[in-house]
């Protein structure tokens, strides 16, 4: 067996299911509502602290809910990688967590508390199994990510601040790949006036919904001509207060 598969295998061996079940658990039970991670964040960094962990608590221009931070370091140079996640949820009616056959549910349990958990979980692992030989792990998880209540301000002012690392893994939803580089996002705000009655050419769903827009762009074609982005425009069944 080569280096790499014997560390995995010593890794995988140090997992721990149930303790990385509950941290998950603990965090998906705290309300978190994007802009109010105050909790949620204090929970985490309790969580952290029973384990051993030196926490700092940055408040990153955010002061109602600083973020959690934690370093696992060598001392011996080296490059650091980074694990980053946010704490907040999008804001809907909290469902509590529950587990059952399998698989665990609850407000922000996939996006991304699960991810969250599995992060602090690797941390326990790579510094009980003795793992680094040179460089670091940092750890990071923030509030202010669900748009359009926030826009990652928070992270922004942390990698300002210099509290980031040369690579960073996100524990995010739906993520079964690693992508070795990003397309980037951006968001907008849109405020349509009009004089008059507009007859809808589309049938209203069932739901009060929400119209999202989203952008394509293709980077060979950037100009300054409206044909350089591609709209599409997509129903969202999502219940809302949209008056119509």
């Amino acid at each position: 067996m080569n280096d790499t598969a014997s560390l995995s295998a010593r890794l995988g061996k140090a997992v721990n299911r149930q303790r990385l079940v509950d941290t998950a658990l603990r965090l998906i039970a705290v309300p978190s509502r994007t802009g109010e991670g105050g909790a949620v964040a204090d929970c985490l960094a309790q969580l952290l602290r029973e384990d051993g962990f030196q926490i700092e608590r940055p408040a990153a221009g955010h002061p109602n809910a600083p973020a959690v931070v934690v370093r696992l370091a060598t001392g011996k140079p080296g490059r650091t990688l980074q694990f980053d996640g946010h704490l907040d949820v999008v804001h809907l009616p909290f469902v509590p967590p529950q587990l059952s056959d399998g698989s665990i549910t609850g407000s922000g349990a996939c996006d991304m508390k699960g991810g969250v958990a599995a992060a602090v979980e690797a941390l326990r692992v790579l510094r009980d199994a003795n793992a680094l030989s040179a460089g670091g792990v940092l750890f990071t998880a923030h509030d202010l990510h669900e748009a359009p209540w926030g826009f990652g301000q928070q992270l922004d002012r942390l990698i300002g601040d210099g509290v980031v690392g040369d690579g960073v893994l996100l524990p995010e939803p739906l993520t079964g790949h690693l992508p070795i580089v990003g397309r980037g996002a951006a968001r907008w705000k849109v405020t349509i006036r009009r004089r008059s009655y507009c007859r809808m050419l589309f049938a209203r769903p069932i739901w009060p919904a929400r119209l999202r827009a989203s952008v394509t762009l293709s980077p060979s074609r950037v100009t300054n001509s409206p044909r350089s982005a591609q709209a599409r425009y997509i129903w969202s069944s999502t219940p809302t207060t949209t008056t119509w």
